[in-house]
């Protein structure tokens, strides 16, 4: 009797532990899933401003998330959520849950701008408001040259 107990409780403590390890691999999977997501919402967000940089003139995009749930193709939400856009002056940052993700590097240098029209090295922006990407046509040593800049939605 006590023999029969024994594998009975070793055949379930076996099972529990195959249980918890594919509930964990799945888990694991679908948190990989999801950063590749957002990663490919990061990169969205770089082709977005690419895009302006290419036009080679005097533009303006705004992405305003404050009256759709949708702007230029970028959803408002990530998985339901709100998820933070951080940018540099090289390449954008997404966070959403403690996970960080990069996109690709822009092809030029942004000029950032908070809310107080100054020029930052780091711009946080909700993905519940918005922003606006703006081409200008400025002179340089060699001629005229287009200077991006992104600035929160006011």
């Amino acid at each position: 009797m006590f023999e029969w107990m024994a594998s009975k409780v070793a055949t379930s403590v076996t099972v529990l532990v195959i249980a918890a390890s594919f509930t964990g691999l799945f888990s694991m999977q679908a948190e990989y899933y999801r950063t590749l997501e957002l990663e490919d919402l990061a990169d969205a967000f770089t082709d977005l401003v690419t895009e302006v940089d290419l036009l080679s003139c005097e533009a303006v995009v705004v992405l305003n998330w404050t009256d759709a749930k949708e702007s230029h193709g970028l959803p408002r939400e990530f998985q339901g959520e709100p998820y933070m856009i951080e940018l540099t002056r090289e390449r954008p940052f997404l966070t959403h849950q403690g996970v960080r993700v990069s996109g690709r590097y822009f092809p030029s240098e942004l000029v950032l701008i908070d809310d107080e029209g100054e020029r930052v090295d780091l711009l946080e922006v909700a993905s519940t408001t918005g922003l606006v990407i703006r081409s200008q046509t400025t002179w340089c040593d060699w001629g005229l040259d287009t200077a991006l800049s992104v600035e929160p939605l006011r």
